[in-house]
């Protein structure tokens, strides 16, 4: 306790519950020693027949029916950065076609230019990278890495190879501006590219068969034959023939 003076002896007093000289204890010693009791806090009051329950069931169906629906997480949660105003991306794996370019800097560009016919730009999943310029009697080939970062590709350690005399820089580095999933235009500061990325040959049996079967395919060297062109070809004007006429297998079974 925290006195001036015992009420017993009159001695100072030094501290503590009870008094050094007298031993006197005072009333209310050792209570601030005490565990304090913790206030209990008072639950709110909810009306019975509240719609509070009903509410909220609410909202979570249709969060979920939302998720559902919208798959936010899908591209990179490039829905929910679009509702905060940051620039849709999507992923640059594939293969893509060099559609349009436009010389912002002619003597710095090295896509844009006169004497390229088109080109390609494939990404894969491995972090390379390999460009493909094509020109009236030549190629330009150059392979590298590359890393993306949302609107931003920097492509690293490239390597030119070819007849052409276009001159790949070994580091370049661009900005996305998505106009689709599958159109992207690419842009440094002497360049705009313009790319389509390019849809896989579809598969099935025909597919199979006309790859197999090449003008230069020969007897010998195991491919198909000559008489198997006629084959595709009779498969091809009977199946436009039935578009033509309706004659589907679908419309003969009905």
């Amino acid at each position: 306790m925290d006195l001036d003076r015992c009420p017993k002896c009159g001695r100072a007093w030094s501290g503590g519950d009870f008094c050094a000289s007298c031993k006197f204890v005072p009333i209310g010693a050792g209570l601030d020693k005490l565990p304090k009791k913790k206030k209990r806090r008072a639950k709110r009051y909810v009306e019975p027949g509240s719609s509070r329950g009903l509410l909220t069931f609410v909202f979570l169906g249709l969060v979920g029916f939302g998720s559902w629906k919208y798959q936010p997480w899908k591209d990179d949660w490039d829905l929910v950065r679009g509702w905060f105003g940051q620039g849709k991306h999507h992923s640059l794996i594939g293969e893509w076609e060099v559609v349009k370019t436009v010389a912002v800097k002619q003597d710095q560009a090295w896509v844009a230019q006169e004497n390229i016919q088109r080109g390609t730009v494939k990404f894969s999943d491995k972090g390379s990278v390999k460009i493909d310029l094509f020109h009236p009697q030549s190629e330009t080939v150059a392979n590298g890495k590359f890393k993306q970062d949302g609107v931003k590709v920097a492509m690293r350690d490239l390597r030119t190879s070819g007849e052409a005399g276009t001159s790949i820089p070994t580091v370049i580095d661009m900005r996305l501006a998505w106009t689709g999933e599958n159109t992207v235009v690419a842009m440094d500061k002497s360049q705009a590219i313009y790319l389509k990325r390019k849809k896989k040959s579809g598969g099935g049996l025909l597919s199979f068969m006309q790859f197999r079967a090449r003008k230069d395919a020969k007897p010998d060297d195991g491919q198909v034959p000559d008489a198997m062109r006629g084959v595709i070809g009779n498969m091809k004007r009977a199946a436009s023939e039935a578009e033509s006429t309706g004659d589907t297998p679908s419309s003969k079974d009905n």
